[in-house]
């Protein structure tokens, strides 16, 4: 996310965007599964209180970040619903 940050209004923030974006797509996507995998209760309530916020950060810096394109948009509202 940084890095698309950084290099806004540059020649590399199309790459760097993309990264990001496959990055979070990619975290968010591990973090569900390994709550989805979880069976002992206490530890998932454990892991969504000590890193849920976290995730939902990332997915709020991605659609916060000005100059993603309409594609990206749509594929972040499909990782909240």
């Amino acid at each position: 996310m940084q890095d698309a940050q950084d290099s806004m209004e540059t020649t590399y923030y199309d790459e760097d965007a993309a990264a990001a974006k496959e990055a979070v797509e990619e975290a968010v996507k591990c973090f569900g599964e390994l709550i989805a995998d979880m069976t002992d209760l206490d530890q998932k309530n454990g892991v969504l209180r000590s890193n849920g916020l976290k995730v939902e950060q990332l997915k709020g810096e991605v659609r916060q970040s000005d100059g993603w394109s309409e594609a990206t948009a749509k594929s972040l509202h499909r990782l909240h619903t």
